[in-house]
């Protein structure tokens, strides 16, 4: 029995012993690729970091507008009061560049024979919120914007509601195409948006944004991904 149990002893210290080798060879492995990983993080955050610029407009927002935004999040706002206790406010999302897709993504022959990267577009799906202050009327209008000289945007929908319950319904009735609607109908909304105070100017503060609020929160992620894998 005696001898049983020192044969028995000697595996386990055996087994044990030649475990240790693999697994100390496994966390030097996973060091030098911790270390790679964050070297590249490193390099690209500082890249970006460089060739980072503020677009002028992001500066030039109306005074009588409020951003709203957070770091981390996706989403971002500005509103404003409006008399007859009533408020206005502009939703959207931070957005990627895209490419022209009439270039197809495919690269071309400039004026002096170099080739010429296609062109980005910026276009961003936002949504104009017009309510009382408690919310319990209003309208939302979903709406993206578009690029050239003259109408900068593009109104889908309009959605209407009388009661807070509506408006945070779902599945709620966003009102008819808004091309469908009569061409006088169609002018007035869009002489009465502008009256409130959204212009071009808010149009291009919303695609220069929506571009910048992405540098940014990629600038954000390289910085808290680098800090984490120097930890």
């Amino acid at each position: 029995m005696l001898s049983t149990l020192r044969v028995s002893a000697c595996r386990v210290s055996q087994r044990a012993f030649v475990a240790a080798p693999s697994f100390i060879a496994q966390q030097r492995t996973f060091s030098a690729a911790a270390a790679k990983l964050q070297k590249g993080v490193a390099d690209e955050l500082q890249f970006e970091k460089e060739q980072y610029e503020k677009p002028e407009i992001i500066s030039k927002l109306p005074k009588e507008w409020k951003l709203i935004e957070k770091p981390g999040n996706v989403n971002m706002k500005i509103e404003k009061e409006l008399s007859a206790d009533r408020i206005c406010k502009i939703e959207w999302q931070l957005v990627a560049p895209f490419m022209d897709d009439e270039m197809d993504g495919m690269e071309s022959e400039g004026k002096d024979g170099e080739p010429k990267m296609p062109e980005m577009l910026d276009e961003t799906d936002f949504t104009i919120t017009i309510e009382k202050k408690d919310g319990s009327q209003g309208m939302t209008a979903f709406c993206n914007t578009q690029q050239g000289d003259g109408h900068r945007f593009v109104v889908g929908n309009v959605k209407v509601w009388n009661s807070v319950a509506e408006r945070d319904d779902a599945a709620a009735y966003n009102g008819p195409d808004f091309e469908d609607l009569e061409d006088k109908i169609q002018e007035s909304m869009d002489e009465y948006l502008g009256e409130i105070g959204i212009t071009d100017e808010i149009y291009d503060y919303i695609d220069a944004s929506a571009t910048d609020k992405e540098n940014r929160e990629y600038m954000r992620w390289l910085e808290n991904l680098n800090t984490f894998l120097k930890a």
